[in-house]
């Protein structure tokens, strides 16, 4: 590397010795090396970057030949935000081990902040779902699992530190925006579908809270060259329940076809177990019911957001999903002698005669 006087030469060395060290185990000494590797391609210019359409950050891939697609560069126009999604990165990292994506800093180029990151993985959990790969995917989904629950555990003693970095979720405000207000809900259907969400947003309040990965879905979760997983896009972390996690993942429509509901609670269920065990602040029995108020709370709010993640033509199929997983937590709630369980039970008849019965 020293006496190579060819540019792409050592930049190729730079990145191959990047790539021993990752290999290593010198996780902070591979960072410097790509770091090395990034700074004057970044410097050169927009010029160097191919923009990637769909995220609400402005994301963007090297164009070279010899680094194209490896690494990715997020920037925001205030380059502040940059900076707190690159700590944000970095408390995942530090509270859930190395499952979680790294930061390799920012770069600046041509006046603009970037947070750089490897790209992990050609594949997601997600690819393994769409090609019927279900073994693989289930183990993937167990690891995925066991990162997150680090993530929770860890982080629930770190909240005062969390609170500098993620903001905190107000279970109300979520619900009406995302659920109330997208689907125009108004007038004798909103006064009965309005208690029982109140009764349930009280109860939420009332659950444990760490920081929790908040958009924990397959496509999140990808598998490296040496099939390690990787969990990414952890810059939208929120402080709330920890079950928002786990529900949100099983109970995703692609996993449809391989957990049923008896399933989905029985991977839920050995969450809250390892969950307990590993220092919860709370019984298996609690654990699990405020799993389901999580899961009433998490479909609501994806069901009445379909519009903005699912292609068209699966617009119904994937609302029909949400809402039958939504209604399968509060008939699971009235197993635990709820106390305000009549309202959920309101809730529950209302959701059935407003989207599956008409």
């Amino acid at each position: 590397i020293e006496t190579s006087e060819d540019y792409e030469e050592r930049q190729d060395l730079l990145c191959m010795k990047g790539y021993v060290l990752e290999f290593q185990g010198e996780h902070e000494e591979a960072r410097k090396v790509f770091g090395q590797v990034l700074d004057p391609l970044v410097r050169n210019g927009p010029q160097q970057f191919t923009r990637i359409d769909g995220t609400k950050n402005e994301v963007y891939v090297l164009d070279s030949k010899l680094l194209g697609g490896a690494f990715v560069c997020k920037t925001q126009k205030d380059k502040k935000l940059v900076e707190l999604e690159e700590k944000r990165t970095s408390f995942f990292r530090e509270a859930g081990g190395e499952r979680f994506v790294k930061s390799l800093g920012i770069i600046v180029g041509d006046g603009v902040h970037y947070n750089a990151t490897r790209r992990v993985g050609r594949f997601g959990l997600n690819d393994y779902l769409l090609e019927r790969h279900y073994e693989e995917a289930r183990d993937i989904l167990d690891e995925s699992l066991e990162a997150v629950l680090l993530l929770h555990l860890r982080s629930k003693d770190r909240l005062d530190e969390a609170g500098k970095l993620f903001g905190e979720e107000d279970f109300r405000k979520t619900l009406w925006r995302k659920f109330v207000e997208r689907e125009k809900l108004k007038g004798n259907v909103l006064l009965g579908v309005e208690r029982g969400l109140s009764t349930l947003v009280e109860k939420l309040e009332s659950v444990w809270r760490t920081v929790a990965h908040g958009d924990y879905h397959p496509g999140n979760v990808r598998v490296d060259e040496n099939g390690n997983i990787c969990i990414i896009d952890a810059e939208d972390g929120i402080i709330t329940t920890p079950y928002v996690d786990p529900v949100g993942m099983v109970g995703s429509h692609l996993f449809g076809e391989i957990l049923n509901d008896e399933d989905s609670f029985r991977v839920l269920r050995n969450y809250n177990d390892n969950a307990v065990e590993s220092g919860a602040p709370v019984s298996i029995e609690e654990s699990m019911w405020q799993t389901h108020l999580a899961g009433v709370f998490k479909h609501l709010t994806q069901f009445g957001s379909v519009a903005k993640f699912t292609e068209p033509e699966e617009f119904e199929v994937v609302r029909a999903h949400h809402i039958q997983k939504g209604l399968a937590h509060i008939r699971a709630l009235e197993g635990f002698g709820t106390s305000g369980i009549d309202d959920l039970r309101t809730l529950k008849t209302y959701l059935e005669d407003i989207y599956c019965n008409a």
